[in-house]
């Protein structure tokens, strides 16, 4: 009997090794390869996935953070419009922008899958850059290089003006444009629209200062929104990461068309006039400062008390 027994459990415990064996294979997180397969261990993910990613993602943010500070240009130069104008309408395109995700995100988790769904979305984004490379060059060649112009502003305020940080790239950004100001009353430039003989890297802690928050902020929420959500719903989730700096956008352009309305009364040209050498971009920059700082310690108080999402 002992060794019938023994003979019995024999396959039972082969099967528990075979069944942990083929558990430890995949990932086990609800990730799939891109034959809508399990993921497995040893054939997808590590540097060889990461290298790809951090490559198109470097891509990707170059192209939009150049249209980003280009358009500035073009609004205020091209275009003619204000400062103020510029602003409102640079941060409502980067709020559209960030708002996009959740219809890839949505059709990737309902029916194309996120590989099909941003191969489509790289083509979409690959053509959209081409049109609008050809918008700009045609234009140029038609009319000859001798009307090609290089905007080379020593220290433009106004791209300082787009640079959206925390509370202590904020405080920078002030105590920068406040001694910009000094600068133009020294030199008499109050009331000429002319660029303050002022180093441009001036601007070098603000954009460190940017850089460094993004670096923390983004891939903590990146981590958060992956490991918090269902896992057939990681792209939908993923896209509702971007949202809050689509909410963000939506928020500065309200702010931006509000600021003209309580500050450029009785005479004053406002702390945003078209001279910003007649105006207080300092005063602009610490409103924000402190509500950043008011920001900061809302998602103290409710970072303290989310309860994380148990692993199954």
């Amino acid at each position: 009997m002992d060794s019938t027994d023994l003979f019995d459990k024999g396959p039972l415990l082969d099967a528990g090794n075979s069944s942990q064996e083929n558990t430890s294979e995949y990932t086990g997180d609800g990730s799939v390869c891109i034959s809508g397969h399990p993921a497995s261990r040893k054939l997808t993910g590590k540097w060889k996935a990461s290298s790809l990613t951090i490559v198109c993602s470097f891509c990707c943010f170059l192209a939009y953070s150049s249209i980003a500070k280009n358009l500035v240009s073009y609004l205020t130069k091209v275009l003619h419009e204000t400062n103020v104008a510029a602003a409102r309408n640079v941060a409502t395109w980067q709020g559209t922008s960030y708002l996009t995700p959740l219809i890839g995100a949505f059709v990737a988790d309902s029916y194309l899958g996120k590989y099909q769904t941003a191969l489509i979305s790289c083509t979409i984004f690959i053509a959209g850059m081409m049109m609008l490379l050809l918008s700009v060059a045609l234009p140029l060649i038609s009319t000859g290089p001798h009307t090609w112009t290089v905007w080379s502003d020593p220290v433009s305020s106004q791209y300082i003006f787009f640079t959206w940080t925390v509370w202590s790239g904020m405080v920078s950004a002030a105590l920068v444009e406040s001694n910009r100001l000094q600068i133009a009353q020294a030199e008499g430039l109050v009331h000429h629209k002319v660029a303050v003989p002022m180093s441009i890297l001036w601007q070098g802690p603000q954009y460190f200062l940017q850089g460094v928050a993004e670096v923390f902020s983004n891939i903590g929420l990146t981590e958060f929104f992956y490991d918090e959500s269902p896992d057939a719903m990681r792209s939908l989730c993923m896209a509702f990461s971007l949202a809050n700096v689509s909410a963000g956008s939506y928020l500065s352009s309200f702010i931006l068309s509000l600021v003209p309305v309580f500050t450029a009364r009785g005479g004053s040209p406002g702390w945003i006039p078209d001279n910003l050498n007649e105006g207080h971009l300092d005063r602009f920059y610490l409103m924000m400062a402190g509500l950043s700082l008011l920001n900061i310690l809302v998602f103290a108080f409710f970072a303290t008390r989310y309860k994380c999402k148990k692993a199954s």
